[in-house]
């Protein structure tokens, strides 16, 4: 089954089944998609509080709007330095 929406795509959190009331009618852009036998989950981050919740394909409505990858990640990344005798990493 094809994904409904794609990464950095805007969403709103529709809350038609009442799991959602909390964060119902936020927006947000999705930043990560999983498929568990033929459905899809979505992680979005919601605009207004600035956390990241997991939903439902069904739990979505678009928006027709999107953003892009670099208004959520400037490139940098972070080298860890792993310890081979105890397992334990630590940032370098």
């Amino acid at each position: 089954m094809e994904a409904k929406f794609q990464f950095y795509e805007i969403v709103r959190v529709s809350d038609s089944d009442g799991n959602f009331t909390e964060v119902s009618g936020s927006e947000g852009a999705i930043l990560g998609m999983a498929e568990e036998d033929g459905k899809w989950f979505y992680s979005v981050s919601l605009f207004d509080t600035g956390e990241t919740w997991n939903f439902p394909e069904t739990a979505l409505v678009s928006t027709g709007k999107h953003s892009r990858r670099e208004d959520y990640y400037d490139g940098s990344s972070a080298k860890v330095v792993v310890d081979k005798d105890t397992g334990e990493g630590t940032l370098s």
